[in-house]
């Protein structure tokens, strides 16, 4: 067989959806794929191998090498990392048919990727792990679209290393990318199936090198000037979306508090998206999307509640008197009422009433009907920096209104207010940062962020107080098996050791709040 020479190359646009075995074989039996199949399915067995050095170079830098075996066929592909845009992942791909189980180093080099174009690297090419799985395929569509549907069931491994493949993968074959998501959402409401963002090569690479998953921090949204407000509003909500996916493996498979703080860090930087672009956002199609926000928020809310007032209220005062046993018991008690939230928190994440959320945010922020408002239009095409001068201006304005010239002297109720009022505007500090000069939004963000930071601590002491009453009923007092005198005491040491700090966190507020009136209002012009 003559080898061709001239790649297939492409840009592959997929999203994955994992299942368990037994849903796979409800899917195969399900009218779903009968009712859009424009061909009867195929079945093939797959092998493949995949390489790289031994220092795993290419997989640092995002390039995968595959040898895939069909039979007597050869299938040499690279493919790039690309972009993930929420439940998308698009690369460049290109294949080629070859005659050996060995890379050929001539078409490496012909992808134009300068790593493979280095001969001393591509010398050192060894086989890293192997996958192993049977495909069904289906080739899906309707007059505006067209998916290759494949149900993988096998195994990716390394040495005596391996974790399971059962999955579902579909690959846009013509229309938009939205097709994926719609017919996804559809899988989802035939099978429980969970977003999987994680491809078999990476998993082979984990398998090597032991990852664990961690939790995902926010980073900078694709935000610039020559944006419209509509496209500002789309890049913040792939951002958003993106962090609530990114800390979804860690919460579920270990319930990481820092990856739920991550996940609502996530949905309340949408939410507050929402509510800065409240003027596009106007069709029946975002209440529904409003509605399970709450739902989620309400899901992961009491574990992070229970897991600050554990750390940053209880933990103290058992480090400053480490063998009092009211004192103990009470942090027992609290302790298994925490498990019992995170429990509930990957639990939810874990349904695929999640899925179905991630799935209707990504449909609605690419192509939601908001995008196609006449009465919107005029704000959703203006330049986006007048837009984010007159969103931070009035940030600004009532936040300064509400903190009034002595904040120390609010009461704590005012002080929350200001702490929220805080947040909203450090969020939408962060959304518009790239439109501004970087060292000026440094400089009024650190003010800001320190600001809340203190606002939060004197919050979580107010809140504190009412768990701390509730040590001292008999209901709640019942599970601590603890006489009422031991944890009313032991509440009441809690109580008056951060009642002490109050004065001191008081006395930030009222420097930090200079600091912030200091800091240059950058938006002006």
């Amino acid at each position: 067989m003559p080898m061709l020479q001239s790649p297939l190359y492409g840009h592959e646009i997929e999203l994955k959806l994992k299942l368990e075995p037994a849903d796979m074989t409800r899917l195969k039996r399900s009218a779903l794929l009968s009712e859009f199949q424009t061909t009867k399915p195929k079945t093939a067995t797959l092998a493949s191998i995949y390489w790289d050095t031994p220092d795993l170079t290419l997989a640092a830098q995002g390039i995968t090498i595959r040898i895939r075996a069909e039979g007597r066929k050869r299938i040499q592909t690279v493919k790039t990392a690309g972009t993930r845009s929420a439940a998308l992942h698009s690369r460049q791909e290109w294949e080629w048919p070859i005659l050996s189980d060995h890379p050929n180093f001539h078409l490496l080099a012909g992808t134009g990727l300068p790593l493979l174009k280095d001969p001393d690297l591509v010398q050192q090419l060894i086989p890293i792990y192997t996958t192993e799985f049977k495909r069904t395929f289906y080739r899906l569509g309707t007059d505006e679209w067209e998916i290759e549907l494949a149900l993988d069931h096998g195994k990716v491994g390394t040495g005596n290393v391996t974790a399971p493949i059962c999955e579902v993968e579909l690959e846009l074959i013509r229309g938009s990318a939205i097709a994926l998501v719609d017919f996804a959402a559809r899988i989802v409401q035939t099978v429980p199936a969970r977003l999987l963002t994680i491809p078999k090569s990476e998993r082979g690479h984990h398998l090597i090198t032991g990852w664990k998953p961690t939790p995902a921090k926010a980073t900078p949204g694709e935000v610039s000037t020559d944006m419209t407000v509509g496209q500002t509003f789309r890049a913040i909500g792939r951002n958003c979306v993106n962090q609530m996916i990114a800390n979804e493996h860690c919460l579920i498979n270990n319930g990481d508090p820092e990856a739920i703080h991550q996940m609502r860090v996530a949905l309340r930087r949408l939410r507050s998206a929402i509510r800065l672009f409240r003027d596009l956002l106007t069709s029946p199609q975002n209440d529904a999307i409003r509605e399970e926000l709450r739902w989620l928020q309400a899901s992961l809310g009491p574990a992070r509640d229970t897991y600050v007032f554990l750390e940053e209220i209880v933990a103290p005062v058992v480090l400053a008197h480490p063998e009092t046993a009211p004192l103990l018991a009470l942090r027992a008690h609290w302790s298994q009422e925490s498990a019992t939230h995170v429990k509930h928190a990957m639990d939810s994440v874990g349904e695929p009433r999640f899925t179905s959320l991630i799935l209707s945010l990504v449909g609605w922020i690419e192509a939601g009907q908001w995008l196609d408002e006449d009465a919107v239009a005029e704000t959703r095409d203006q330049p986006i920096t007048n837009f984010a001068k007159q969103i931070l201006a009035k940030q600004d304005k009532r936040l300064r209104r509400a903190a009034t010239d002595e904040p120390t002297a609010l009461p704590m109720e005012d002080l929350h207010n200001l702490r929220i009022l805080c947040k909203q505007l450090r969020y939408t500090s962060e959304f518009f940062a790239a439109l501004f000069p970087k060292k000026l939004v440094k400089v009024h963000l650190t003010a800001l962020s320190e600001l809340q930071e203190v606002l939060g601590q004197l919050h979580d002491i107010a809140v504190a107080a009412e768990r701390l009453g509730q040590a001292t009923s008999t209901q709640d007092g019942a599970a601590l098996n603890t006489p009422d005198n031991g944890r009313a005491w032991a509440a009441g040491l809690v109580a008056g050791w951060h009642t002490g700090r109050l004065p001191g966190l008081l006395s930030q507020v009222d420097g930090l709040w200079r600091k912030y009136c200091a800091a240059e209002r950058y938006w002006k012009d």
